[in-house]
């Protein structure tokens, strides 16, 4: 008899070692779910904005128009060599968004 409860309350344990582990994967998934939505939803909100900015960078002033390239552009490398007869080869890097 004393095996049959242990029997029992071991596979109680299981069960519920089971349906808790199952619980955690699945509330992670939903975090990570929701985690890729709201990332989703600021870069293109982000994107959106700097679309308007380039939009009518020709419209602003000139201070206006060198803070949105800086928003932009994470650095500009100009290089020359011999095998460009010294033309500059411009390099553009942009920033991550």
């Amino acid at each position: 008899m004393h095996s049959i409860v242990e029997d029992y309350k071991r596979s109680c344990s299981n069960y519920i070692r089971t349906e808790q582990n199952t619980l955690r994967i699945t509330k992670n998934r939903h975090f990570e779910s929701k985690l890729k939505q709201l990332d989703i939803s600021s870069q293109s909100s982000k994107l959106e904005k700097i679309l308007e900015l380039i939009d009518c960078f020709d419209e602003k002033p000139l201070q206006e128009q060198n803070a949105t390239l800086k928003l932009i552009i994470d650095k500009i490398v100009f290089t020359k060599t011999a095998e460009t007869n010294l033309e500059p080869i411009i390099d553009i890097y942009w920033r991550e968004l």
